[in-house]
């Protein structure tokens, strides 16, 4: 670092860690990944410098105020958080991640939150989800009739269709996997530290 400035090399290595979105002369854009893992890990008591070290980000080389005042302004923006009631609470996210789950096998979610947590928890009555069920399935029996070209166009528009859904269905799974996988990180680290 010259005239806190980075070279051209300073800048090539941070750009190449998985923590940096990117890097300018003087300033380096983390991931949000890595600003939740951050703060998670500095929550549960572990020193700063430490983590940023353990992600390739030497305090050395990008400075310690730098470190100190991205401590700060991440602290700062949970507490605005907070004060909306935006804080996420991680152990009511597997909530979340179990409606995923019933999503990705591509059940009906109503009638899988019914069916784990009672009627009033999906918020529709039983026979609602029931009408709604046979609303659906009594949609695919109608069908247009058109020539040999459209019911072609509709089976590649399908088709289509079909692979968009897998590859999106892959997206989430790999989404809800990091998540669980950044969650047993913090749970470890917190086990390590009453171990010691």
């Amino acid at each position: 670092m010259i005239d806190g400035k980075f070279t051209a090399k300073e800048r090539a290595y941070l750009a190449s860690l998985p923590a940096v979105k990117s890097v300018s002369p003087s300033h380096i854009r983390y991931t949000d990944r890595f600003k939740v893992e951050v703060m998670c890990r500095y929550n549960a008591g572990e020193s700063p410098s430490a983590i940023f070290r353990e992600a390739g980000l030497d305090p050395k080389l990008i400075g310690y105020k730098r470190v100190e005042r991205c401590i700060a302004r991440w602290k700062q923006q949970e507490e605005r958080n907070k004060r909306r009631n935006e804080h996420t609470n991680h152990y009511m996210q597997d909530c979340d991640d179990e409606l995923e789950a019933i999503e990705l096998r591509g059940d009906d979610v109503d009638q899988s939150v019914v069916d784990l947590y009672g009627a009033g928890a999906a918020g529709t009555s039983g026979s609602d989800v029931a009408t709604r069920n046979v609303g659906a399935s009594g949609s695919n029996v109608v069908q247009s009739q058109g020539s040999d070209k459209l019911q072609e166009s509709r089976a590649s528009q399908d088709m289509l269709s079909k692979l968009a859904q897998a590859q999106l269905t892959i997206n989430k799974c790999d989404m809800l996997i990091a998540k669980q996988a950044l969650r047993i990180d913090e749970l470890e680290r917190v086990l390590r530290k009453f171990i010691q």
